[in-house]
């Protein structure tokens, strides 16, 4: 049974309208809040013939099409939840999950918030909603592996959290799993989901391959194991969201990059509902466009319902600040770094950027001993702007030095970046592009790890090097 409306008193009610005046002046932007109007948030998959306006959308309430009494897009900042699976058979994928999800980061806004969630038997809230991406990169490299995958918890505690922290911005949350439900739960499905509908927060699942690696079970047990729970994909789907799945194809960075780009171009859709309804029972929501040709072929995602009187009220920013361009800079540099060490700490050796090595012990002018290190690098897969004529490329490359049992002590850290020329282009993306750089020798069987970052594409290439 679902808890009954309160109900308040008019004096009540003018001190919830001065709390949401402070927390506007908090947040930074100007809030204004009709607790009649319902919202959802709207993604639109595929290419518009030219920027949708309000009146391209028909929203229905409970089969009753309503008038359209709000329109943005993209202009209330985000509050998201990172969600990251700690369970065993998601070991694997760890390293990469890790330097993907850093390398999202950067295209969210800079007044948007980040906070993160891991999750195993139990749920922990790694770091609250911030807008330090460097902060959350860094909590991001220190999640541990665990027993347990407790999905129906994780979702609700990281929800409901969103609904207490953020009322005044979209929520969403992305949740990184293999979606295989093991241990016991305080919460059931019907739970979660319904926390999800009544808070207007996008649900997307980042589906990861199972690995148990050597765990040995009964056949019988390990099939039932390794079957995902289709829960998952039902909260996606009702909540607007999607599931990606990296076992048809997509990797790990793809997926959020898209995650991301799909929140970013979110449109919100708020009504007065001609029927107020009654409170707590669900309405049926739809989403469609008023002609097809505005848009040919594209599909729209959005929550199928809400339930009256328990959804969150509209927040609408009429003038988010952004942050000092410094700033943003100043994080985005700090970002970057990040997933260079995150990469230069993995044990896997990343492909995303190919690239050769020779390394050899090449003593320097005064005879003291170094390594000489020469790269040739895949140019075809490096991402490419083109600027008045010329293709910009900026690529970081990082050389981690470390002992025989793989501590590092010391790295060199260089940026190659140019202008190219057409011609002078297709000839690095048909050839390569040679790099070279020393390194000090400094304790026996040194190892090294080499990163090679595009900034463009945020993509990594890296290789771990012996010595002879």
């Amino acid at each position: 049974m679902r808890k009954p409306l309160r109900v308040f008193s008019v004096a009540s009610v003018l001190l919830m309208s001065l709390s949401v005046r402070a927390l506007a002046a908090q947040e930074g932007y100007k809030i204004s809040v009709d607790a009649a109007m319902v919202t959802t948030d709207v993604t639109v998959i595929g290419t518009a013939a030219s920027e949708l306006r309000a009146e391209d959308f028909i929203i229905y309430d409970n089969d009753v099409a309503q008038q359209v009494s709000h329109f943005s897009r993209d202009q209330i900042p985000l509050a998201v939840a990172i969600v990251i699976d700690r369970s065993l058979s998601v070991q694997k994928y760890m390293p990469m999950l890790q330097i993907a999800a850093v390398s999202s980061l950067r295209r969210l806004n800079p007044e948007d918030q980040v906070a993160l969630f891991g999750f195993d038997y139990s749920v922990s809230r790694i770091n609250d909603l911030t807008e330090d991406r460097s902060l959350i990169a860094e909590k991001i490299g220190r999640i541990k592996n665990q027993l347990g995958t407790n999905i129906y918890d994780a979702i609700y505690e990281a929800t409901k959290y969103l609904k207490k922290k953020a009322p005044q911005r979209r929520r969403a949350i992305i949740f990184i799993s293999d979606n295989i439900r093991m241990g016991p739960s305080g919460h059931n499905a019907k739970g979660a989901r319904e926390e999800l509908l009544e808070t207007a927060t996008t649900f997307y699942n980042i589906k990861t391959p199972a690995d148990f690696g050597p765990l040995m079970f009964g056949e019988v047990n390990r099939r039932s194991l390794l079957e995902t729970d289709p829960e998952v994909r039902r909260m996606a789907a009702e909540t607007g969201g999607e599931v990606l799945d990296m076992q048809k194809g997509i990797s790990v960075q793809a997926a959020l990059e898209k995650v991301i780009s799909n929140l970013r171009l979110q449109y919100t859709i708020g009504f007065n509902p001609s029927d107020a309804g009654q409170t707590g029972v669900f309405r049926r929501l739809a989403v469609k466009l008023a002609a097809t040709d505005r848009c040919p072929g594209c599909q729209l995602l959005t929550r199928s319902g809400y339930y009256p009187g328990l959804s969150a009220p509209l927040s609408v920013a009429s003038s988010a600040p952004k942050a000092p361009k410094d700033s943003a800079q100043k994080s985005e540099k700090s970002l970057i770094e990040r997933n260079i060490v995150i990469a230069g700490n993995s044990n896997l050796d990343l492909t995303d950027i190919p690239f050769t090595v020779k390394a050899a012990e090449q003593p320097d002018t005064d005879g003291q001993p170094q390594i000489r290190v020469d790269l040739q690098i895949d140019f075809s897969k490096v991402a490419a702007k083109s600027i008045e004529g010329k293709y910009a490329c900026k690529l970081r490359i990082t050389v981690f030095y470390a002992d025989s049992k793989g501590k590092i002590f010391g790295s060199d850290w260089r940026i190659l970046e140019g202008q190219l020329r057409e011609g002078t282009y297709n000839q690095a993306v048909k050839s390569g592009v040679s790099f070279t750089t020393t390194v000090p020798l400094k304790v026996p069987q040194q190892i090294l790890k080499i990163v090679v970052y595009d900034e463009g594409s945020d993509k990594v290439g890296s290789k771990m090097v012996r010595l002879p």
